[in-house]
């Protein structure tokens, strides 16, 4: 499958040069980025089909070579319709039990059986939504912002944690490390979740930026791990000196307290110290795709919206999403991202 440029991005692409404003030529460098993301990820999508469809048996005598399924225990009239899918990008293992529940619970208030799928890379997220293999999806905020571009996506819910609808980007290292400030950590070896994470990546690198250090010098070494649990582990196996993950502070002033952080989805709070804190984040989304109804988008946006009233759906939304609960949200209190991506294109 051929992937095209955003028509914006021909347009300014077509004039010359000389004449492209510089926020244009900034759109046209991240269109660029983008379509060449999306073309990578679908060519490894079909290089692992066709291996897989030439791993599978051939079907014995009157068989159907279709993999056997126990009857459903639902009512007549819930199996018979569709299932629907809900698309989340890299969650690890680790959150397996929680997405099993968060769809039972979803299942029962939307009357439907759905199933939650994740995808090993942002990348990955972003394609199989721009080509409709969903009904709903859990976006990061830039993968969200890049939705809107290439994706038929209605916004509905945003995540809240520790009562703010935001959260921040770090840099760290381990507390019993000799880096204390995030000066001390020039020509470290740094490890990044992903280009496409604003806590991973993005935002930590406006904040060197902010600070007068070169993001794309200041490191020594610079590798991108998927997942923030794996760039936790790889500084505490040593394999980096600084991290970039997710942090929740109690409060919106500078000197507010941490309330949360991403090592501690490993290790404790204090294994880590903090170098360096970006601005705040706008939270990750829940959005629904084009093939969805109106119908289908408020019983949705309504049975997620209400989970956080039961004890077991406090528990679910934690353990999958980190967030107390959901709220509605509007497209732009994400433009901070938007202008995120252009400094990064």
């Amino acid at each position: 499958m051929s992937t095209t440029s955003s028509p914006q991005a021909a347009r300014s692409a077509s004039r010359p040069r000389a004449e492209r404003e510089p926020g244009e030529r900034a759109r046209t460098r991240m269109a660029a980025f983008w379509d060449e993301t999306l073309a990578m990820s679908r060519r490894t999508r079909r290089r692992g089909a066709k291996r897989g469809a030439a791993g599978r048996r051939a079907p014995g005598p009157g068989g159907t070579g279709k993999r056997r399924t126990r009857p459903s225990m639902r009512s007549d009239r819930v199996s018979a319709m569709p299932v629907l899918t809900l698309l989340t990008g890299p969650v690890g293992a680790a959150r397996s039990s929680a997405r099993a529940a968060f769809a039972r619970l979803l299942a029962e208030r939307l009357g439907r059986m759905i199933e939650i799928r994740s995808t090993p890379t942002y990348a990955d997220l972003l394609e199989m939504v721009a080509d409709g293999e969903a009904d709903f999806a859990w976006l990061p905020p830039a993968v969200y912002v890049r939705a809107e571009e290439v994706a038929d996506v209605q916004l509905l819910l945003a995540g809240v944690r520790s009562k703010r609808a935001h959260f921040r980007g770090a840099l760290f290292a381990r507390s019993d490390g000799s880096l204390r400030a995030i000066e001390d950590a020039r020509g470290a070896r740094v490890a990044w979740v992903d280009r496409n994470s604003c806590a991973g990546f993005l935002f930590p690198r406006l904040a060197l930026a902010d600070r007068g250090l070169d993001p794309d010098t200041f490191f020594q070494d610079q590798r991108y791990f998927g997942d923030h649990l794996a760039v936790v582990k790889a500084v505490m196996r040593g394999d980096a000196d600084v991290g970039a993950t997710f942090l929740h502070k109690a409060g919106d002033g500078e000197a507010a307290p941490v309330a949360g952080t991403g090592w501690e989805l490993v290790t404790e709070r204090e294994a880590m110290r903090a170098l360096l804190v970006s601005e705040p984040i706008p939270s990750d989304t829940l959005v629904a795709t084009g093939r969805v109804d109106v119908l289908l988008r408020e019983r949705f946006t309504e049975a997620v919206q209400s989970m956080h009233d039961a004890e077991d759906g406090v528990q679910v939304l934690r353990g999958l999403f980190g967030v107390q609960r959901f709220e509605p949200v509007l497209p732009t209190r994400y433009q901070s991202v938007r202008d995120a991506l252009r400094a990064a294109a």
